[in-house]
């Protein structure tokens, strides 16, 4: 299958590196990002309430290219219940950096398609590895 790749956003995101026994201090870091991405898999079924009520099931696959160079493998798991394409979502992402670090992060928020398309969301970082 071909398809273009393009950048979607940019985005920073904070996290605070590990703590160690030097310093209780932890330090905040801004990492700015390009993410291009892809729908490895997506599914939905009819909830039969409301036209259009459907609850939904998506995998899909990024890779991120930060301002540093750097590049990031992304797995995301997205879940949805819409109407008519609109309504609340959960993601949960996990970053997988080339020297094994990882971070995974909880998006919730919702969505629309009506004539303005819309979006909100809030996303916390639930766990990190390696040197986050």
């Amino acid at each position: 299958m071909d398809f273009p790749l393009e950048p979607l956003l940019n985005f920073p995101f904070s996290h605070k590196n590990n703590l160690t026994p030097e310093s209780e201090e932890a330090i905040m870091v801004t990492m700015n990002y390009k993410f291009y991405t892809y729908t490895i898999k997506a599914e939905s079924a009819p909830v039969g309430d409301l036209e259009g009520h459907t609850v939904g099931f998506m995998t899909r696959g990024s890779f991120y290219v930060f301002e540093s160079g750097e590049v990031a493998m992304v797995n995301t798991i997205v879940t949805g219940d819409l109407v008519k394409g609109s309504g609340p979502f959960m993601q949960y992402a996990t970053i997988n950096f080339e020297d094994g670090s990882t971070i995974i992060i909880k998006s919730q928020g919702s969505i629309g398609v009506a004539a303005q398309a819309t979006a909100g969301w809030t996303s916390e970082i639930i766990k990190g590895t390696g040197r986050f």
